[in-house]
């Protein structure tokens, strides 16, 4: 009982299917009008994916990039990795980047991808992107950036952002809220949409 609930004035502009053999009356709560597509439940369990990022080798320890514009070509490996105050990081290359500490992207900065270049963000502790910030807007491709949240605490986006990426989270719940915006894809464990965040699908893709 309870799996989705749509409450206030949030709509759902697509099909809502709860799990396999669900009453779908309790499993799903909204009003009449905030799904505007089907209600049922699911024919088969979705699996969810296991996800374990790559090896780099030793991390380099903290990065932090601020105010400037940096470029990234290379695959990395850090602790700690903090984009904040009007920076600018424009990564050139199909590349990954693993994340063990916290991630933040934050207070007017931008990640951007660069030609044909593709991003693999892995974070294993905890991850907040808000604040101004803006994920991939320049390319406006969600599927040329993924986000693998490995960490068990709420990835969290809140307090203006635009994001395009697709996202899996398979141990914790991601958190949309207060004029973000993501354009993707998400599997995980939780989704909290609240306040005036919205989350729109980006369709078929890998």
């Amino acid at each position: 009982a309870g799996a989705v609930t749509v409450a206030n004035s949030g709509v759902v502009h697509t099909d809502v299917y709860a799990g396999p053999g669900a009453n779908v009356g309790s499993a799903i709560s909204a009003g009449a009008g905030s799904i505007t597509g089907s209600r049922g439940s699911l024919n088969a369990e979705v699996v969810m994916p296991a996800v374990e990022a790559p090896n780099h080798g030793p991390s380099v320890g903290d990065l932090t990039f601020r105010q400037h514009t940096f470029q990234v070509a290379q695959n990395l490996h850090v602790n700690n990795l903090n984009i904040e105050t009007n920076a600018i990081v424009t990564n050139r290359g199909h590349l990954t980047i693993v994340c063990d500490g916290t991630f933040e992207l934050r207070n007017k900065s931008h990640i951007r991808l660069e030609g044909d270049a593709t991003l693999e963000l892995y974070l294993r502790g905890t991850g907040f992107i808000g604040q101004q910030a803006h994920f991939n807007v320049n390319t406006a491709d969600a599927f040329r950036a993924t986000i693998f949240y490995l960490g068990t605490d709420p990835l969290i986006m809140d307090n203006t952002a635009d994001v395009y990426a697709n996202i899996a989270a398979p141990d914790a719940q991601l958190q949309i809220g207060n004029s973000v915006h993501v354009r993707g894809n998400f599997i995980g464990r939780e989704f909290q949409l609240r306040n005036t965040g919205d989350f729109t699908i980006a369709g078929s893709g890998s």
